[in-house]
Formats: structure tokens, sequence, C-alpha cells
């Protein structure tokens, strides 16, 4: 985690007006809209994260999660427990900076019994990081301090069977994250290596085209190939272009092999092997 981030756990209270069940936060109660209160309530039910605060470097590969803990307290011990079930969590994204793109959230499923510790959720997937990568490389970030910061509010839920009845709850927490580059981001090319099977051009016949898909390194891109032949050469690909078709030639004496090379801004490289039958 970098140094310049200063941002402290957030948790806010989140609470149903029939659930019978309270969320707690440092933020105090807040009422939410229909379906939150505070009234009948015998357990407090606290979510924290960990980090509070994250450096997400799109040139890691790996998925970027949070751990979650989810404890409940018991508030008149003279009073029953609620059975509290854990049906799932909502995940949104705000910009904490004008003119960031927006990062669409979404909501998964879960199934547990409260109290849950441990629990992992999603944040950010390889995708978004690849066009968060995209617009880094089109020069619309140009250093560290201006990458994008985001706030992620994660609002876990479930319903309180103790009277048989499907009473809802809710809590919620939040976190400060910055999106950038952060480290050297090694050009890849997917896939590495194909087989393919290619009929006679001209042929108008794409069941033997290839695609290719490129993730890190700095664009531009230049993509040659060892048998132009064969297999032509896209060439330099335009900033922000991130996948090329290929359309194989038959050779004339059949296998024969032919090398892609990838050579990102930087002049590191990445290969694809072909083998065409």
């Amino acid at each position: 985690m970098h140094g310049r981030f200063g941002y402290g756990l957030a948790i806010a209270a989140l609470l149903m007006l029939a659930a019978g069940v309270l969320s707690c936060g440092s933020g105090g109660i807040e009422n939410l809209g229909d379906g939150w209160g505070e009234d009948k309530t015998n357990t407090r039910v606290s979510l924290s994260l960990q980090p509070d605060s994250i450096d997400i470097d799109i040139c890691n590969s790996a998925t970027v999660g949070m751990v979650a803990n989810i404890s409940i307290q018991q508030l008149n011990v003279s009073l029953p427990e609620n059975n509290l079930l854990l049906e799932g969590y909502e995940l949104g994204f705000v910009p904490n900076d004008s003119g960031t793109p927006t990062i669409r959230g979404g909501v998964f499923d879960l199934s547990s019994i409260l109290p849950v510790s441990g629990l992992d959720l999603f944040f950010m997937d390889p995708g978004l990081k690849a066009q968060f990568l995209n617009d880094i490389n089109s020069g619309q970030y140009a250093s560290a301090p201006n990458y994008p910061v985001y706030s992620a509010r994660y609002t876990v839920y479930g319903t309180d069977d103790f009277t048989g009845a499907s009473r809802s709850w809710g809590a919620a927490s939040s976190l400060s994250f910055r999106v950038g580059r952060y480290s050297t981001c090694v050009p890849s090319i997917v896939p590495a290596s194909v087989t393919v099977k290619a009929v006679r051009n001209p042929e108008n016949d794409t069941s033997d085209d290839i695609t290719f898909y490129v993730s890190g390194g700095s664009a531009p891109y230049t993509i040659t190939s060892s048998n132009p032949l064969i297999i032509s050469s896209p060439g330099v690909l335009p900033i922000g272009h991130t996948l090329f078709t290929v359309d194989p030639h038959s050779p004339s004496m059949p296998p024969i092999n032919v090398m892609l090379t990838l050579m990102d801004a930087s002049g590191e490289i990445a290969i694809a092997n072909i083998t065409i039958n």
C-alpha cells in the first residue's frame, strides 16, 4: 500500500424497519429509505473490510479482492437472539474526482449464517484493470498523483428467520482505492500458442481466422511476422486497440510454424507461435 493513501475506513450503518436487526458502524445510525430502521432490535451487525485503502496495480493480472468480517452483538441478553442468514452483498463504486470513468458494480449471492469471518468479496477483475491500462497508455492520466481515486461501498444483507417471517437486515462499509500503474507492465499476447488448419486465400472464409488479445506493456504495440507470406503482420496497433485478427494462408508444404512478435513502446517483447496445417 502506498503512503499517499490517507483514507480511513468509513463505516456506514444501515437498518431495516421490520428486521429487528441493527447495523452499526463509526458513522452512527442512518435511515437510507424504505425497509431500513431500528425498531425492535436485539442484534447489532457490524461489517469491517480489510484493507481499508488500497492501490490497485493494473499491471498485476491477479484479481483484487477484499476480506470482510461480519460480527454480531446481542443487545439484550434477556431476549432471544436473532437468527441471521447472509444472502448476498452489493458493491457500488463512487468516483472521488470529477471526470473519472464510471465503474459498474454488481450484486452477488452468498449463503451463510452470521457471524462470518474471512469472507472473500469481489473487487476488481483483470478486464477492468485492462481498461484503465488503455486509458493510461492513451495519456488520460499523466502521473501517479492523477490516477483516479474511488470509494467502494459494500452492503451485506440477508434475512432474520427467528420468528419464521422473512425480515431483512443489512450493514455497510466503505473503502478508498486508487487505480494506476505501480509496477512494470509486462506485455502478453493470448493465445501464446495455437494450431490451425488454413484454407486457401482469398476465400472469404473466417473459419481459419485467429484473434489475438494484447495486454500489459506500454502502447503502442508493434506486431511483426516471421513469415509475412503466410501470415501478414498487422504492424502498429492504434492506441486503445488490444486485439487483432490474422487470416493464415495455406502453406504449399504443411505444416509450417510462424512466429508473431509483439514489441511494446518500452522494447519489451511477447511472442505467439502458430502452427499451420
